[in-house]
């Protein structure tokens, strides 16, 4: 699959997709992973079922990769500082797509558990003559379902990227393609510029003011011993940077659609949104852990989704789009409130205690997470960080220069929403329907990035699974399960069904 007599050669800078191209180059973050589950529908469910679904889901993934075109380029001078898109003419579909026959139960879970964490942590290879993406799916003959895991390089694609592939993986499913070709393994054919995405600037103005320009570069550029004690504090001290080995922890749990219902209920009668409450009891979880002295202070983060700001160009849709459409809002907490916080958790370390005391603060804290959130939201654009990338000229230097400062986030919360799983409308031939029933997103540990990434998506109707994921070698064991546990038992006591979550935090 040679990039040969490639129509065009797109330029990535000034965008955020030179950025994540850099720290795959320096193998800062490598992958990021959004797996469905496909119950096999009872039509299929016997005779030839291995060999008919195989190859349904290779035409449903080939219809796929020509609705997006970003699944059709390659990324070429990854090295240099102008990297860019150049689109192939002709894709074998055999090298990006892996099908795995699960000889047992236990065979899957050992698959499941190995297969994404690799995905996390392998560099994409070849990347001038192979897209950096791949699939894995998982058949299942015993429980009757495939697993499809969807793993990208962050350079093509954000998260909700991940979700819009399997709802139109889904479609193709439930709506396969006249076949067009006798080898549906196989695609050629030119990308239409006209229907590639532009950068995520094109989309939307990104407006900087001088002051919010002045005040960025002193803050990336001043000597350290003139940061303010206030902002120091803050930094992850605790999790210190690491580029090798390069090893992603990751675990999860489930909460049912009962439970889950019940919970942004009262998500909303506090004021805030279940990702408000997610950055909430990270940030208590790892107080109770963390002594004032390693950590007196916390910053966290949130990641945006920025198509809401962008309009339609030509006959893109943004939030139909494969693309970058990716921002953040951080959030800062300072020694004082920090005291107060470890005042009230008690000084204990064995998770955080679930007193009517804690629980006030907790909704306290998710409210004003939220309002934080919010007040991003009614700037639009402005001053955004997006907008403040195409001053920079030198992504390798600066992506170098992060390993020499101290990490300023001690965690991240992207929670990609709801992913449509539905499949047909009632109507349909319900037996043949295809449909998702459970979906995970995944981030990869980073280097420089957040010391923890936590991941939340739900399936429409059914319910929610959150990811927690960290750098083996830069946070403890010990302090990543803990604040599994403690996000689990979080959201099943402020949903009021403790037994609607798993009792212990399995390992994805």
């Amino acid at each position: 699959m040679a990039c040969t007599g490639c129509r065009f050669c797109y330029l990535l800078t000034p965008q955020s997709e030179t950025y994540q191209s850099t720290l795959h180059l320096y193998g800062h973050l490598y992958g990021v992973v959004v797996t469905c589950q496909y119950p096999i529908p009872k039509g299929f469910a016997a005779g030839e079922c291995a060999k008919n679904v195989k190859v349904l889901f290779i035409q449903a993934i080939r219809q796929t990769i020509l609705e997006h075109p970003l699944l059709r380029v390659v990324l070429i001078g990854e090295d240099s500082k102008r990297p860019g898109w150049a689109g192939l003419k002709e894709i074998d579909i055999r090298w990006l797509v892996s099908w795995i026959e699960v000889e047992s139960p236990h065979d899957l879970t050992h698959h499941y558990q190995t297969t994404i964490p690799s995905h996390l942590d392998s560099r994409f290879p070849d990347l001038e003559n192979r897209p950096g993406w791949k699939v894995t799916l998982l058949h299942d003959p015993h429980n009757q379902h495939i697993e499809v895991i969807f793993a990208w390089n962050h350079a093509n694609f954000d998260g909700v990227s991940g979700k819009i592939f399997h709802e139109t993986l889904l479609r193709h499913l439930n709506h396969p393609a006249p076949s067009e070709t006798s080898d549906e393994t196989f695609i050629s054919g030119e990308v239409d510029t006209n229907t590639f995405p532009p950068p995520q600037e094109h989309w939307a103005k990104y407006p900087i003011t001088p002051t919010y320009l002045l005040s960025s570069a002193w803050k990336e550029f001043r000597p350290r011993l003139l940061t303010p004690k206030t902002t120091a504090n803050t930094k992850a001290t605790w999790a210190p940077l690491r580029t090798t080995p390069f090893e992603t922890r990751v675990r999860g749990f489930s909460v049912d659609h009962h439970s889950l219902t019940k919970l942004l209920h009262k998500c909303r009668e506090h004021n805030t949104t279940l990702t408000g409450l997610l950055n909430a009891v990270v940030l208590f979880s790892l107080s109770s852990q963390l002594d004032e002295q390693t950590a007196p202070a916390f910053a966290g983060g949130t990641a945006l989704d920025t198509r809401r700001f962008s309009s339609p160009i030509n006959s893109l849709i943004p939030e139909n789009t494969m693309a970058n459409f990716v921002s953040a809002v951080e959030h800062h907490f300072t020694v004082a409130e920090m005291k107060e916080i470890r005042k009230v958790l008690g000084g204990g370390s064995s998770g955080v205690p679930h007193t009517q005391e804690v629980q006030g603060m907790v909704w306290k804290i998710a409210s004003r997470v939220r309002e934080e959130i919010q007040a991003r939201l009614d700037k639009g654009t402005r001053n955004d960080i997006v907008g403040l990338m195409r001053v920079v000229t030198d992504w390798r230097g600066t992506v170098k220069s992060q390993t020499r400062k101290p990490r300023s986030l001690s965690w991240n919360v992207s929670n990609i929403g709801v992913l449509d799983g539905g499949g047909l409308s009632e109507e349909g031939s319900g037996d043949a329907v295809w449909r998702c029933g459970r979906a995970a997103f995944v981030m990869g540990g980073e280097v420089a990035g957040a010391a923890v990434n936590v991941g939340a998506v739900s399936v429409k109707g059914k319910g929610l699974e959150v990811s927690v994921s960290w750098q083996d070698c830069a946070v403890e064991v010990g302090v990543g399960e803990q604040l599994v546990k403690d996000l689990e038992s979080w959201l099943r006591w402020m949903s009021e069904g403790g037994s609607s979550v798993h009792d212990e935090a399995a390992e994805v």
